[in-house]
């Protein structure tokens, strides 16, 4: 699908406001109290500025919301359309954004600490991230800085955790086997892996919901920005942002280990001294899920080793290989309906796969003990085999699995074989029903 033409721009006109002096409705204005570090020492000139702008990202964001009631992102760029991101796909709506001084002001109001604004133009990152609740959904905010001036990325995220029967999972459920090792295991590391927005986070949410809803436990998470807020059930839940309540993941997890946790859950694997604390974490009684990035397991495998220097890496694979409990990565892959749907593989660890990862960081090694039947009888399964289930149960077409298959032509002749796909020369396949 091929982002579709905008229609005739929509704009969305400045909302007159005078000073929170002169106007009681403004004093109440919610912004004031939401995020008081923002409006710190500015006149009531400056706070109307805010306070206007503050009011047209409502308008705006309810506007592309309501054009796109799927859309899972929104994209806003200075002096140009608004995009959303719905269903797999990017669309320029009509609503249009006439220059950068809102998305400064957005910065300044929606950023840590009220100086999101300086930090967007002036900081060495060139990004400024945060979490919020407005207008009945949770954002996931991602202002940066690029050529030509600024844009801005929102995550529209639920505001309640997600559960195991979300409908969201309707489709392509969380695989059992990673739900047994997540609620029986009381120590390991489980790794879930994919690209940014394939709905990882989304995943381990419901797994913590469930943990929080049937175990006592403690559960401590270290997240950049956290995006499910979870109330304490029969677990207690401990929800740390980085460079809000800690200044780095590697900090968290110190003051973590004081806590005694029971889980921990770790936003990002951001560097080999996070990788570390984490890997040894799990060896020392505690669960730990953490997210990175890789395409596929035995990339994720690799990764995390090569991560480390060669001097490193025999101890490093030692330790993995004795702290992993499985690796879940998953992908959003468009479905027959135009929408989207996870396809994932799993590798559960045994002590095959376990002397595997202390012999080798090699992918192909890996792959191989993850394909042997001992390793599927246990629950691991690899992407393709899971897209083939896909389309049996008529969620993907044929086109859609072999584009991302792994091993295409083992894939056609696997459809072939379960007549879901037709050789080639015998023509089209009569549609599923």
């Amino acid at each position: 699908m091929y982002p579709q033409p905008a229609p005739e721009a929509t704009h969305l006109p400045p909302q007159e406001g005078s000073s929170p002096s002169h106007s009681p409705s403004r004093a109440n204005h919610p912004a004031l109290s939401t995020y008081p570090e923002a409006f710190r020492a500015t006149d009531a000139l400056e706070q109307d500025r805010l306070l206007d702008a503050y009011d047209r990202f409502e308008d705006i964001l309810e506007a592309a919301r309501g054009q796109f009631p799927d859309c899972s992102d929104v994209q806003f760029v200075g002096g140009g359309n608004v995009w959303v991101h719905a269903n797999g796909a990017d669309h320029r709506t009509g609503l249009e954004l006439d220059n950068e001084t809102d998305l400064l002001a957005w910065a300044k109001v929606f950023g840590r600490g009220g100086d999101g604004d300086v930090q967007l133009i002036e900081g060495a990152r060139g990004a400024v991230e945060n979490a919020i609740d407005i207008a009945g959904v949770r954002l996931r905010m991602t202002f940066r800085r690029q050529m030509g001036g600024y844009g801005l990325n929102i995550r529209i995220l639920s505001q309640e955790p997600p559960t195991l029967d979300s409908p969201r999972f309707a489709r392509n459920p969380i695989p059992q086997a990673l739900i047994d090792i997540i609620m029986n295991n009381q120590d390991g590391l489980v790794l879930f892996e994919g690209p940014t927005g394939s709905g990882k986070s989304t995943m381990q949410a419901a797994l913590v919901a469930e943990i929080n809803r049937t175990q006592q436990r403690h559960i401590y998470t270290l997240e950049d920005p956290i995006e499910f807020v979870h109330n304490s059930q029969r677990s207690l839940i401990t929800q740390r942002q980085v460079g809000t309540d800690v200044d780095s993941f590697a900090q968290g997890l110190i003051t973590a280990k004081r806590s005694k946790p029971g889980v921990i859950l770790l936003g990002e694997l951001r560097d080999k001294v996070v990788m570390r604390a984490a890997i040894e974490s799990a060896g020392e009684g505690h669960l730990v899920l953490a997210t990175s990035h890789a395409s596929d397991v035995p990339s994720a495998i690799a990764s995390f080793v090569g991560s480390f220097g060669s001097d490193e890496q025999p101890e490093i694979r030692q330790r993995l290989a004795g702290a992993l409990r499985a690796v879940i990565v998953q992908r959003l892959v468009p479905t027959v309906d135009k929408k989207v749907v996870p396809a994932r593989e799993l590798l559960v660890i045994n002590s095959t796969i376990a002397a595997k990862i202390r012999e080798t960081s090699s992918s192909e090694k890996i792959e191989a003990a993850m394909n042997s039947s001992g390793s599927k009888g246990e629950g691991t399964f690899s992407r393709d085999e899971d897209l083939i289930s896909l389309v049996e149960k008529g969620h993907i077409d044929t086109d859609t699995a072999l584009r991302h298959s792994a091993q295409d032509r083992e894939v056609r002749e696997r459809l072939v074989r379960k007549n879901l796909l037709l050789a080639p020369g015998q023509g089209t396949p009569a549609p599923r029903r």
